[in-house]
């Protein structure tokens, strides 16, 4: 086997919207949680109010295919669904409305809306971009709470990077 220096190394990147989608509603549900709803909007308005979207848009530009298509009535539905599950109607701070409008127009999301008809697509791309479409947002966010929360705000994200890998079943 040929030896292939790491920044032209490959893999195929699958983009799940909905998968995508529920990782943010997740952030978004746990610091309501721990910040309250004016806090957490604060932090989220501030950090992607300049957020820069030229890398991610480099990298979402091109070379995609379709991997599978949702019915947009479908799509639709399991988005709903999974705002009414993080965000109940009974009990929640927020609209379903406007849970939606934070999260679409948030990064990448915002991004894989605009530019992908159907919602899984898939590349060839290298580790440095998939973990930048990935996890770039959720890294901006971090840096928002602990400059804004210091300690505090370590241990919030800390807290949820630990409940998003028992969610998605990585456990420990």
């Amino acid at each position: 086997m040929d030896y292939i220096p790491c920044p032209e190394r490959s893999f195929p990147f699958r983009i799940n919207y909905v998968t995508f989608y529920a990782s943010y509603l997740r952030w978004l549900r746990h610091l309501v949680e721990r910040l309250g709803l004016q806090n957490t909007l604060s932090i989220w308005k501030n950090t992607f109010a300049a957020y820069d979207e030229q890398l991610l848009l480099s990298i979402l530009s091109s070379g995609w295919h379709q991997v599978e298509s949702i019915e947009t009535d479908q799509l639709e539905a399991n988005v709903e669904e999974l705002v009414g599950d993080f965000f109940p109607a009974s009990g929640s701070a927020l609209s379903c409305v406007e849970v939606r409008n934070i999260i679409e127009a948030t990064p990448p999301i915002d991004q894989i809306m605009q530019l992908f008809s159907t919602q899984t697509v898939e590349k060839e791309i290298s580790a440095y971009h998939a973990l930048h479409i990935r996890f770039d947002g959720f890294a901006c966010l971090a840096e928002s709470l602990i400059g804004e929360y210091g300690k505090q705000g370590e241990l919030i994200v800390y807290d949820l990077v630990r409940e998003g890998r028992l969610a998605s079943g990585q456990g420990e």
